[in-house]
């Protein structure tokens, strides 16, 4: 994917979904959201093309997300494991 769209893929619906998801089930602002989310590891991976964790659903990445949160390292789904 070229790079702009891989960005605008992101920045357009991808994160504004899982940001929503994390301020709704977390019980947190919309900007506390943004910044849990932005300073996570699974945003880390996911803002890398190569690791194609983009084409999880917005609600998949949230729930990687959680546990990240839970355990201190995103559960990834077994077909999503990054070598």
């Amino acid at each position: 994917m070229e790079s702009n769209s891989f960005y605008a893929l992101l920045s357009c619906f991808i994160i504004p979904k899982i940001i929503e998801y994390i301020s709704i089930n977390e019980g947190v602002s919309f900007e506390q959201a943004i910044q849990d989310f932005y300073k996570s590891k699974t945003y880390e991976v996911l803002e890398d093309e190569s690791s194609k964790v983009w084409h999880f659903s917005a609600y998949c990445l949230y729930t990687i997300w959680k546990s990240e949160q839970e355990t201190g390292e995103p559960d990834w789904p077994e077909e999503g494991m990054i070598a």
